[in-house]
C-alpha cells in the first residue's frame, strides 16, 4: 500500500510539475518526485534498504549462535545492503557511472549511448553475475520458501533498477523532443523503475522476517536485562 500510494504520488506530483512548471507552490511538489535523491520516495527507499540490512545483520549474529553455517554470506549480504542504503540518497552508482563515462571517452573515444548511455549499468550488471555465482551454494542452501522470495524479489528488484533503467537511458539519450509527451513518457519509465525497486525490498522484508521466524528467532532476540533486576534474580 505504501508503495501503490507513494508511485502514483510521485508521479501525478510529477505530472503536474511537467504540464505547469515549478513556478509558485507548485515547486513543493518535487518532494515526492521518485527519480531525485532529496525527495520523500528516496527517504522512503533508503530506509527500507536498511531495514533490510538490519534484518540481515541480526541473521548473521543468530547464525553464528548457532553455528551455523554461510554466517559470513549473511554479513556481506548485510554489508552490501547498508551500502546501497546510503547509495540510494548520495547517488554514489550515478557519480561512478559519470566518471566512467568521462574515462571512456578520454581513454577510448567511446561515448556510451543507447541503452547503457547511463555507463554505470555495465560494472553495476558484471557485478550481479559475481555475487550471483558466489552465492549458488549458499542459494541452495536455503528453504524452499526462502529461496523462491529470494529470487522473486532480486528479480523485481533488478527489472526496474537495471531494466528500466536502461529503458530509461534510451529514452534520454535517443529522445530530444522537449514537449511535454516526451517528458510523461520518461516519468513513467522512472515511475515504474521506482516502484519495481520498491516493491522488490518489500518482498525481501518479508523473506527475510519469514525466515527469522522460523529459523532464527532465538538467536536473534534482543534481550534488554536491567541490573538490579538481574542482581536480584541471581542473588548476586
Amino acid at each position: 500500500m505504501v508503495v501503490s500510494f507513494i508511485t502514483f504520488a510521485g508521479f501525478a506530483a510529477r505530472l503536474i510539475v511537467i504540464l505547469w512548471g515549478r513556478k509558485g507552490p507548485v515547486g513543493i511538489l518535487e518532494l515526492l518526485n521518485v527519480a531525485t535523491d532529496s525527495s520523500i520516495p528516496t527517504w522512503y527507499s533508503s530506509l527500507s534498504l536498511l531495514f533490510c540490512s538490519i534484518l540481515l545483520a541480526a541473521i548473521t549474529v543468530a547464525k553464528k549462535r548457532q553455528g551455523g553455517s554461510y554466517a559470513v554470506h549473511w554479513g556481506i549480504l548485510a554489508g552490501l545492503f547498508l551500502l546501497m542504503s546510503i547509495d540510494e540518497v548520495a547517488a554514489i552508482h550515478e557519480r561512478v557511472g559519470g566518471a566512467l563515462g568521462r574515462a571512456l571517452v578520454s581513454a577510448a573515444g567511446f561515448t556510451p549511448s543507447g541503452l547503457i548511455y547511463y555507463a554505470w549499468v555495465v560494472p553495476g550488471i558484471a557485478l550481479v553475475f559475481v555475487v550471483v555465482l558466489a552465492y549458488l551454494r549458499f542459494l541452495a542452501h536455503l528453504p524452499k520458501s526462502t529461496l523462491l522470495f529470494f529470487l522473486l524479489a532480486g528479480g523485481i528488484f533488478l527489472a526496474g533498477a537495471i531494466g528500466m533503467e536502461m529503458l530509461g537511458a534510451l529514452l534520454d539519450y535517443e529522445v530530444r523532443d522537449p514537449s511535454n509527451s516526451t517528458h510523461i513518457t520518461y516519468a513513467v519509465v522512472v515511475a515504474i523503475e521506482e516502484s519495481l525497486e520498491m516493491l522488490g525490498i518489500v518482498v525481501l522484508i518479508y523473506a527475510l522476517l519469514s525466515y527469522v521466524r522460523c529459523h532464527a528467532e532465538e538467536a536473534a532476540t534482543i534481550r534488554l536485562r536491567i541490573d538490579d533486576e538481574h542482581k536480584q534474580a541471581t542473588g548476586r
